[in-house]
């Protein structure tokens, strides 16, 4: 027998050992899990998407796109489009489930709307949610049901047009399904509408980085959530959800879809670069985002004094929405208030000066 091997069988070293063995362990446990990928660079995928559909308009289609404006990374890009039926529902998806499921997942994505998107009023955009873990389609066929705490649950991310308020395709917002939410005049369990205090308005014709998180509670607790970033920064985040009663639901399913309620022409979304992760993901190149919505938060098309006022509101507000660090150095202070003061102020002095002075 080695000097190594009765050094190993000393009490203190096997001590030593079996500690450095359960460190090791909850290290390798704590790596995030990659737990689903897509960046559709061939084809979609049935083996992927166990569910692939575009229905009832004949325009409707699911495809993948290699023209480079329409492709983030890579040749190819997944293309969802909704086509025109007289004002009646149409629609293009795809789902994919991982059963039984998880208590926490991160989702990341990037998607563009076609130039001329126009949903009207009413669209679903990206679903999840959970089923039972002895059922896969224990959540499916629900509108209008409130959740019990043990069949299902599910959130939307969505944009909403707020009929017409806001220009397509609108301000987006967590379409939620749990156990807690309010019904809809009628009596109907619409899903409850959950959105940060300034709108985040998305612009068609670009490409964003779409994050958003979902963590389920302890059964019978109000200690969910759900939260979202665009493009880096963290916009909402909401907390005390009480998603379910029982570790019989988990998070299950994920849900690209173009799903338009009143389809008066065709409506086309692309996808890339998508990853389901038991840990946050960030966007691909590490990108530093740029001011958004050019900080025209009340978007009456200008940034000025009311602007910095409803800044001052949102850090008082919603602290959690980046968006109010304006200067981007990771804080948020007085200091992110004072130079979007200064700044809109010089982007006014300019306007002035540009119609009072000869070209």
């Amino acid at each position: 027998m080695s000097l190594g091997s009765k050094i190993c069988r000393t009490p203190l070293h096997m001590a030593v050992f079996f500690f450095l063995f359960l460190l090791l362990s909850t290290a390798v446990q704590s790596y995030a899990e990659i737990i689903f990928s897509d960046n559709f660079e061939q084809f979609v995928d049935p083996q992927k998407w166990q569910s692939i559909t575009a229905d009832p308009s004949p325009r409707s289609s699911v495809s993948t796109d290699n023209r480079p404006e329409n492709v983030h990374s890579g040749l190819v890009a997944l293309k969802l489009t909704a086509g025109a039926r007289h004002d009646s529902t149409a629609s293009a998806q795809v789902t994919t489930w991982f059963m039984p499921g998880y208590d926490k997942l991160y989702y990341r994505y990037y998607a563009k709307f076609a130039s001329d998107f126009d949903q009207g009023n009413l669209m679903h955009w990206t679903f999840i949610g959970g089923n039972n873990i002895y059922s896969e389609i224990s959540a499916m066929g629900k509108a209008g049901i409130k959740p019990s705490g043990q069949d299902f649950f599910t959130t939307g991310f969505e944009p909403w047009r707020d009929w017409g308020r806001y220009p397509p395709p609108g301000a987006l917002n967590f379409y939620t399904n749990y156990p807690d939410m309010t019904a809809a005049p009628g009596g109907f369990y619409w899903g409850n509408q959950f959105q940060p205090m300034v709108p985040f308005v998305v612009e068609r014709g670009r490409w964003y980085c779409y994050e958003f998180m979902v963590k389920l509670n302890k059964p019978g607790e109000h200690d969910g959530e759900q939260a979202f970033w665009i493009d880096g920064v963290k916009i909402f985040h909401q907390r005390n959800i009480r998603w379910r009663d029982s570790e019989i639901l988990k998070l299950n399913f994920f849900w690209f879809s173009v799903y338009i309620h009143e389809s008066r022409q065709d409506n086309t979304c692309w996808y890339d670069d998508l990853v389901i992760s038991t840990d946050y993901v960030g966007p691909l190149e590490g990108i530093k985002p740029g001011t958004p919505q050019d900080y025209d938060l009340n978007l009456d098309g200008k940034c000025d004094q009311a602007d910095v006022l409803l800044m001052l509101r949102m850090k008082r507000d919603d602290p959690e929405d980046g968006r109010a660090d304006y200067n981007r150095d990771g804080k948020s202070t007085i200091t992110d208030v004072i130079q979007l003061l200064i700044d809109s102020g010089k982007s006014q002095i300019s306007q002035l000066l540009s119609k009072i002075l000869p070209h």
